[in-house]
Order: structure tokens, then C-alpha cells, then sequence
């Protein structure tokens, strides 16, 4: 079955990301269907009595400034903002080979760079300040020596709709969120708006960084805009067979001649394909996979592809393009159906539990343990006693 069959009434709807979170318990999205799948009880008490408070666990809070600040960049990048619209330094790097494109006498060179990030390269031996006490001064002890860096243009924003930078006089000496600065600069930040430390911005930059030089990365979620790229786009629909509501979210969606390209940004410990392999079974992104390309399957009536981009928050940011095989898609279908003929059934019994909730479930025996006792071995005295083949000789 194509994920298309799955659905019908799709529609289209821009919505603010708290809204969404804040739909009425009736309609599902994947991060719902996980926690359903994992427990009824759990997503009765956490989106119906609401005796659950949401997660707003720190790795949360991360993702949603990076897909803000990555997918929803708001700044003009031009040269006429290499002072004033840059973000400081956040990085040591060599010079280019070629001429600079801009020397003041004899203290400053200048170069202009587009990739992988755009921003401005520059080697001088006066940095000056920046706007809120930032310099571009690398090393103090320097002062007066040539020092190269690298500053990226603006079209990454400090500030955004969902998140606040914390300025570092707002932090404790030992860098916590702690004390009457840090509750005065509190009162001045809308309420759920997530806050970020100066250290955790140059993770976002370093990230940031590394998905623009991934040649697909780049050529997917930086390419030239037009009017079939949209960002944190959110399409509903209604499940064919029980008529539950259905919504989900696109990060990145991009329409070529050919077809829809649907783009899933993750940020993630772990970029690795291995690690993949296992985190899309553990949390579910087959089923994920199934919904979205379903549902812009029918929105945008022609063929999805449908690819998830993530990055590694810590050094060295590492960047993997990952699909899932037919047969994942084809799994993810299934999984849904099952779940989705789940829970219609706990909405309509009222009865929210696990399956077999009440009776005796019998834990198996690991594999791994039962090799063990195939590896085992009576020793002359009665005790026991292991080898690599299984037996041994006194």
C-alpha cells in the first residue's frame, strides 16, 4: 500500500510551532503516535487529563533553535554587512591562497567568502569591538600581532521567534543561570521562550557550518530560493479508515519539476549510519517517513522523496544524508495502521492500557544467556566452569 491510500480531506495550514504542539489531544502526529505506542496510559494522561507535563527535556530545547535558526534565516547577506551584520567571531581559521579582496593599508586584509558559509575571512592586527561587548580580538595576548579569523554574516539570527541568546554579564562567574541578573534578564523573555548560552551559539554556528559544505546537505537546504520552498510547514488530513485526524510537520520541503523533495533536519549525538539504522526503529521514523510522505503525496499531487538531513552537535558536526528503503516505508505503513486501529479503540472503550494490561507476561530468556549455559560445563568437583569450545580437560 502506498502511504497516499492512508489519507484523505489534506489540507494545508500555517501555524505557529506552539500551536501545533497545542492541538487538541484527538489529533495525532508521529511524536504522539510514539508516545501512544509506548503506553496508552501515558498519552491519555499526558494529552487528555493533562496530569503529565509536557517534555521540554535540554535536547529539546536545542532542536528547536536550530531548526529556527538554520531553516529560517531572515537577514540579507550582502558585503555591506561585514561590520555591522556579522555575529563575531566564533572561529580561528587560515587565510585563502588568492588575492584579498579588500586590504586596508598595511594591518588588515579582507576576503569575501560564500562557501561553505557565507561570511568574511580576515587577517589584521587591530580587531576592535563589536555590538553587546563581543571583539573580534582572537587572543589578548596577541594584541597587535596578525591573527586570522573567520565571522559569519547574519543570516543566522541570535534572536528569533522561539529562542533568546543569554548575554554572558546575565551568568554567574561559573556560567550558570543563576542569580538576580540572571532572574532580571528572565522577566524580559517571553514566557516559553527557549534561552541558549554563548557556547551553545557556536555549536549552532559550527553546525550551520558543516551542512552548508555537505555538497547534498548544502545543495538541499541552502540552494537558490524560489517560490516551491517552504519551512515548517504543517499538513492535515484524516485516516481513510477510522477518521482520526492526522497532522505532521514538514522542516524543509522543496518542489522541483519532477517531483516534491520533503526534508526531515535532525540534530542528533550521533550521525553515524549505524546509529541511524537503529534510532529510525527506535523512534519510529519509519512511521514518520510513511505520514509525510503520504500526506504531501496528496497535497502536492505528484511523486515525494523523501530524506532525512542530520548533523552531530558536538565536534566534529559531522553531516549524513540518510532514506529508508521501500520495505522501511512499507514496515512504517503497517506500524501505522496498527497503531492508528489502536488507538481508535482506546477513544472509542474509553479504556487506555497496554495490551495484555492485566495479566501475567512471561519474560523470555536472553539469547545470550541461554548460550552461556550451552558453553557450560561440570567441573570434577561439581562446580562449573566456561570455555571458548565448550569443554576442557582437567
Amino acid at each position: 500500500m502506498h502511504p497516499s491510500e492512508l489519507f484523505s480531506d489534506v489540507r494545508t495550514e500555517r501555524v505557529r510551532h506552539s500551536d501545533y504542539h497545542s492541538a487538541s489531544w484527538e489529533i495525532l502526529s508521529n511524536s504522539r503516535l510514539t508516545t501512544f505506542r509506548r503506553n496508552p496510559q501515558e498519552y491519555y494522561q499526558r494529552f487528555v487529563t493533562q496530569e503529565i507535563e509536557g517534555d521540554d527535556k535540554e535536547c529539546l530545547r536545542f532542536g528547536r533553535v536550530f531548526h529556527e535558526a538554520v531553516l529560517e534565516p531572515r537577514t540579507e547577506i550582502t558585503r555591506d554587512n561585514v561590520i555591522t551584520g556579522t555575529l563575531g567571531i566564533f572561529r580561528v581559521c587560515g587565510t585563502p591562497v588568492r588575492e584579498p579582496d579588500m586590504i586596508e593599508d598595511d594591518w588588515s586584509q579582507t576576503w569575501f567568502q560564500d562557501f561553505p558559509e557565507p561570511g568574511v575571512l580576515r587577517r589584521a592586527s587591530t580587531w576592535g569591538e563589536l555590538a553587546d561587548g563581543r571583539t573580534w580580538l582572537l587572543n589578548p595576548e596577541r594584541q597587535g600581532q596578525f591573527q586570522s579569523g573567520f565571522c559569519a554574516y547574519a543570516d543566522m539570527l541570535r534572536d528569533g521567534d522561539h529562542f533568546r541568546s543569554i548575554r554572558s554579564d546575565v551568568l554567574s562567574k561559573t556560567g550558570a543561570r543563576s542569580g538576580q541578573d540572571w532572574k532580571d534578564f528572565l522577566k524580559s523573555v517571553p514566557q516559553g521562550t527557549v534561552t541558549y548560552k554563548p557556547a551553545e551559539w557556536f555549536d549552532l554556528l559550527a553546525m550551520r557550518r558543516e551542512l552548508r559544505a555537505h555538497p547534498l546537505a548544502r545543495q538541499i537546504l541552502f540552494g537558490e530560493p524560489n517560490p516551491g520552498r517552504q519551512t515548517e510547514f504543517t499538513i492535515k488530513g484524516v485516516d481513510r479508515e477510522t477518521g482520526v485526524q492526522i497532522q505532521t510537520r514538514l522542516d524543509f520541503c522543496q518542489e522541483f519539476i519532477d517531483g516534491v523533495v520533503v526534508v526531515d533536519l535532525k540534530s542528533s549525538r550521533d550521525a553515524s549510519p549505524s546509529c541511524w539504522r537503529r534510532q529510525a526503529e527506535r523512534d519510529g521514523l519509519h512511521v514518520q517517513a510513511a505520514i509525510q510522505i503520504g500526506l504531501a503525496t496528496l497535497l502536492f499531487g505528484t511523486e515525494v522523496t523523501f530524506r532525512f538531513v542530520v548533523v552531530q552537535k558536538d565536534a566534529p558536526y559531522r553531516v549524513e544524508v540518510f532514506e529508508l528503503e521501500d520495505e522501511f516505508i512499507e514496515i512504517g505503513v503497517e506500524d501505522y495502521l496498527r497503531d492508528i486501529r489502536r488507538f481508535a479503540e482506546c477513544q472509542s472503550t474509553g479504556i487506555w492500557q497496554p495490551t495484555k494490561y492485566g495479566e501475567v507476561q512471561t519474560l523470555k530468556t536472553p539469547p545470550y544467556r541461554m548460550l552461556d549455559r550451552q558453553l557450560a560445563w561440570r567441573t570434577p568437583d561439581g562446580g562449573t566452569g566456561f570455555s571458548d569450545d565448550g569443554y576442557t580437560e582437567d
